[in-house]
């Protein structure tokens, strides 16, 4: 393993934050538990602390590792020196080939040429075991820090004048959709508004740019700042916003589109965005109001391939099956970064329960599986992770029912892996090698 610079190699291999036991009990000098003791100073090695005790001790030696320091012995007296920086670390460890030809790790993980080695009574030299986090490579490894985030949704509803066309149930398409997402005992927005940011635009035109006109003819929930307000609890502000409102005419789709991302984009906070497009037909434009075309089926899928790479995925619900299912199919595909060949599919439901149903998979689906890293991970390093879900076998990285990383500091699982993780099959496991994952200090 390649060390990355002398004196700060064991803090920026260090895979972060998250160890089990920290401050835990010590060794003494007989390598028996003793938890009076402060630190790891009689502690010679994680290794000879026995195998009941060899966690408890690698906890303390943990506990050291990147604290603030005035000397070797604010780093426990062994196996961390101060640096200086004023910060505890090493450039080696037992069993680790960490210094150059013609040095050894001395007791305090220091490289140096005088002969001394580290542990030299261990029977630990260069081709040495290592011990639970202490890998036989001599690099010392914690447990990826990672949390589920919390997504951003805005509903952008198709407003347009064949949402008056039956459903089912005896209501029409826009009634449909008022009761879909506005049903306090069942419905969307209201048994979500506590775990997940909503906002809501409504989108239409009345012939386009035609006569002046204004195009696309948005409305949203209320503006903060000239944008919308996307917060918890917001219900009241979308019951407000869509329960009086009626249809108006048009479709102009790649326009509201980008519209709807330009505000999501100026939204500051953590965790996934995303756009769940409901639609009932296939899109016209504001320059051509009337009738759809092939050019504004392509600005519609164009503006969805746009979004996602300004970091907004988007989601596609046909309300009935006038739109063209080719093109569900690319704003499908679009909407989260694949291209033509890709399985991402669009959501067609027939009735009331499976169109609450697709809304809460979209949701739910991005809200559970998509996760902050504490650190990053180079993307030439990426497939070398390690990600399981309970005690099943590793996922598959850039596989359809595996998982993938959106950014070097967040991982997504999709496909059958979402799915499992969703159902609860098991606690989701996510490890790097050490040296490619860079801890956020």
């Amino acid at each position: 393993m390649a060390i990355i610079r002398r004196g700060t190699w064991l803090r920026t291999s260090m895979i972060a934050v998250v160890a089990a036991g920290l401050g835990g009990a010590a060794c003494d000098s007989t390598g028996e538990m003793d938890a009076t003791t402060g630190g790891v100073a009689p502690c010679v090695s994680p290794v000879e602390c026995g195998a009941d005790a060899g966690a408890d001790c690698e906890s303390a030696f943990n506990d050291f590792c990147g604290q603030p320091c005035t000397g070797d012995a604010d780093c426990g007296g062994t196996l961390l020196y101060c640096a200086d920086d004023g910060m505890c670390t090493a450039d080696c460890t037992a069993g680790g080939d960490q210094c150059v030809s013609g040095e050894t790790c001395t007791s305090v993980g220091r490289c140096d040429d005088t002969g001394t080695s580290l542990f030299p009574d261990s029977g630990l030299g260069a081709g040495g075991t290592g011990n639970g986090n202490n890998g036989g490579d001599g690099c010392i490894s914690f447990a990826v820090g990672f949390e589920p985030q919390t997504p951003t949704v805005l509903v952008l509803l198709d407003q347009s004048g064949s949402m008056d066309e039956n459903f089912g149930n005896g209501m029409d398409r826009w009634d449909t959709m008022k009761d879909v997402l506005l049903a306090e005992a069942d419905g969307v927005i209201y048994p979500l508004q506590n775990d997940v940011r909503f906002g809501l635009m409504l989108y239409s035109s009345e012939n386009g740019f035609e006569d002046d006109g204004i195009c696309p003819m948005l409305a949203s929930t209320p503006l903060v700042n000239g944008d919308i307000d996307y917060k918890f609890g917001n219900y009241s502000a979308i019951f407000d916003l869509l329960d009086p409102a009626e249809m108006i005419e048009d479709t102009p789709t790649a326009e509201s589109l980008r519209a709807a991302a330009e505000s999501l984009g100026g939204f500051n906070a953590p965790g996934p965005k995303i756009i769940i497009l409901a639609t009932d037909g296939d899109p016209d434009t504001c320059e051509v109001p009337d009738p759809s075309t092939d050019e504004a089926k392509a600005l519609s899928e164009a503006a969805v391939a746009d979004i996602y790479d300004d970091g907004v995925q988007t989601y596609v619900i046909s309300i009935g099956n006038d739109v063209t299912e080719d093109h569900l199919t690319n704003m499908a595909h679009a909407g989260v970064g694949q291209g033509p060949d890709g399985d991402a599919s669009f959501y067609r439901p027939s009735q009331r329960s499976d169109m609450i149903a697709a809304f809460n998979q979209i949701i739910n689906g991005v809200r559970g599986c998509i996760y902050d890293l504490n650190g990053s991970v180079a993307a030439e390093d990426q497939e070398n992770g390690t990600i399981t879900i309970g005690s099943g076998d590793p996922l598959v990285f850039n596989d359809p029912d595996g998982w993938r990383m959106n950014t070097p500091s967040q991982i997504e699982l999709v496909g059958q892996a979402c799915t499992d993780l969703e159902n609860g099959v098991g606690a989701l496991g996510i490890d790097f090698p050490c040296g490619e994952f860079i801890p956020i200090n």
